[in-house]
């Protein structure tokens, strides 16, 4: 490796973790476990608090040690027992923070924040896809209005439609078009009733079904929890059926009073948050764009199959110059027990994979 080479890491011991594909391994604590050598299934404390490993290797004893025997206990695992001082101190974050450090030891926290806002310094990578004349990713300055950064990087709506909405990954509630004036900082979209999360934003217009996005998302979110928490699986399926049935033929205004039910509870005594996501996502289209529903149930609009809603494989430019998004389409494979099986085995992947 250069960086070996270049003896940049003579007093650090530095390796490198292939991890797996599941959505829940972007939590901190599931990436500490999958460290660890476990499925990424998050722990009930952030890490903090246990450090990399989630107890420390060793013996240790005292209410600390005796609490988190309890707890593993609780939860089916064989923990060993807190080391004297506790585990490890353990600082996560992501590449993006990461990139930022060179420039700030070269040049300042004054330089840093040169851009941005006083509360949101410095710059984000922005990518934008769905219904816009290009998909693209680009660096902007924290703070520019949310409508500017899918103006420059998605080349605005495609010729003769109308923009209604943008969904900040799947992890916040959907913007309405009415709210594309909002800075992009974490402060102004989270006044805003969404948040920024990692700045990538998928864009729906006039001719977007957003019952078949609220779907497609509640499916996406359904199939890669991991059954810790029962509302989060039992409920987020059952939300995703329900929509898949809405999207469908056979809709009724019984299947919305169910799905209104279940949005209520599936982020009940969650440990991270997925659930949350969940009942944000779909919370906020049902919010925003009731008639959507209503004209479905109505069967006043053509039915539909859930919007896919999977990882961004690639984006690329083809020989014209011409944006090419490439998504994993393998992820509508997937089984709620996270195998990728002909019929899924009933099992929560917690209980299949632990």
């Amino acid at each position: 490796m250069e960086a070996d080479e270049g003896d940049w890491f003579a007093d650090a011991n530095v390796g490198i973790v292939a991890g797996p594909g599941e959505y829940l391994y972007g939590e901190e604590t599931g990436l500490l476990e999958v460290l660890e050598g476990r499925p990424p299934f998050p722990r009930v404390a952030p890490p903090f608090r246990y450090g990399v490993d989630e107890v420390a290797r060793g013996g240790g004893s005292g209410p600390r040690a005796e609490q988190v025997a309890a707890e593993g206990e609780a939860a089916g695992l064989q923990l060993a027992q807190p080391a004297p001082g506790g585990a490890p101190p353990t600082l996560v974050n992501n590449l993006e923070t990461i990139a930022n450090v060179p420039g700030l030891l070269a040049e300042g926290a004054d330089w840093f924040r040169q851009l941005g806002t006083p509360e949101s310094p410095g710059t984000i990578v922005c990518t934008v896809s769905g219904a816009t004349a290009r998909s693209g990713v680009a660096e902007v300055a924290l703070g520019t209005p949310l409508g500017d950064v899918i103006e420059l990087i998605g080349g605005g709506p495609r010729a003769g439609r109308r923009l209604v909405a943008a969904m900040s990954g799947v992890a916040n509630p959907i913007i309405p078009a009415a709210r594309f004036g909002t800075p992009l900082t974490y402060e102004h979209l989270q006044a805003a009733g969404s948040g920024l999360g990692a700045a990538g934003f998928l864009v729906f217009d006039d001719e977007t079904d957003l019952v078949a996005v609220a779907a497609g998302a509640s499916r996406f979110l359904a199939v890669e929890s991991c059954g810790q928490c029962t509302p989060c699986k039992q409920d987020g399926l059952e939300i995703a059926r329900l929509l898949a049935d809405v999207c469908g033929p056979d809709g009724s205004p019984h299947h919305l009073e169910r799905i209104a039910d279940r949005v209520a509870t599936v982020a009940d005594e969650a440990r991270c948050s997925l659930a949350q996501q969940h009942q944000h996502v779909v919370g906020s289209i049902l919010r925003l764009f009731p008639e959507a529903f209503q004209a479905h149930v109505a069967a006043a609009v053509p039915a539909t199959e859930p919007e896919p809603i999977v990882p961004l494989a690639d984006l690329r430019r083809d020989e014209a110059g011409e944006s090419v998004v490439e998504l994993d389409l393998d992820g509508l494979r997937k089984q709620p027990d996270w195998s990728y099986d002909a019929t899924d085995s009933g099992k929560t992947p917690i209980d299949r994979l632990r």
